[in-house]
């Protein structure tokens, strides 16, 4: 045997179907929002982090400039305590008599980036007193270091070069 529901009609309101509340509605709607607010602060802090990294060929950069300008503050931010130990260029003193002024210019020929560093392989092009133009390669090593990036060492590059492929 079969029992018929009773029809419905539009606009009737079926029996035992409670409906939900205003507050509810206000409720899930403000529980959504908070969520959506919290996914836009998370994804500002997480760019914020990516665009302070900074970048190692700023500090490249900021090297090759701090010797044709003499700036000795400037070499003294883009380099490490190691890299200038085993330079010898400890001070402004020794700087300014060995760099500062320098006429040079630099090719990036290659970037390798490892785990906290990066290795660019470049073309240094310079006017030599005795010898005329000369270019030389070299490899310099930037290490990540407090958040930015500083120069830590440097190599005349070989034939065995990380950035020479091989």
């Amino acid at each position: 045997m079969a029992f018929a529901n009773p029809a419905v009609t539009p606009g009737e309101a079926r029996q035992g179907t409670p409906k939900r509340p205003t507050w509810h509605w206000l409720v899930i709607g403000g529980l959504l929002a908070a969520a959506a607010f919290l996914v836009l602060v998370v994804g500002a802090v997480v760019l914020i982090m990516i665009l302070a990294r900074g970048n190692p060929q700023d500090t490249l950069d900021n090297f090759y400039e701090s010797m044709r300008t003499g700036d000795c503050e400037l070499f003294m931010e883009s380099t490490s305590e190691t890299f200038r130990d085993s330079t010898g260029l400890t001070s402004c003193e020794v700087f300014e008599e060995n760099l500062a002024g320098i006429d040079i210019d630099y090719d990036v020929n290659e970037r390798v980036n490892r785990s906290g560093y990066a290795v660019f392989g470049v073309t240094e092009h310079y006017q030599h007193p005795e010898l005329g133009p000369v270019d030389v390669d070299m490899e310099f090593y930037i290490a990540r270091r407090d958040g930015g990036w500083q120069m830590d060492g440097v190599l005349e590059a070989s034939e065995d070069s990380i950035t020479s492929g091989d």
